[in-house]
């Protein structure tokens, strides 16, 4: 049987990876990720904009 690639395929994957960051990051602190400015970027993306995009994407 072929895997078929097709949109719903490459949604599922990154729904199943952005999950996979959400758990792994829900206990970390800022001190965690050794605070410089590149990791703050980091952090505010890992900690707010990608659950909301997985939410979002669940919705979907």
């Amino acid at each position: 049987m072929d895997n078929v690639k097709n949109d719903c395929y490459y949604i599922r994957k990154i729904r199943n990876d952005l999950q996979f960051i959400v758990q792994h990051m829900k206990d970390v602190d800022i001190e965690e990720l050794n605070a410089n400015v590149d990791l703050n970027i980091v952090f505010e993306r890992l900690k707010n904009d990608i659950p909301e995009l997985l939410e979002m994407m669940i919705k979907w």
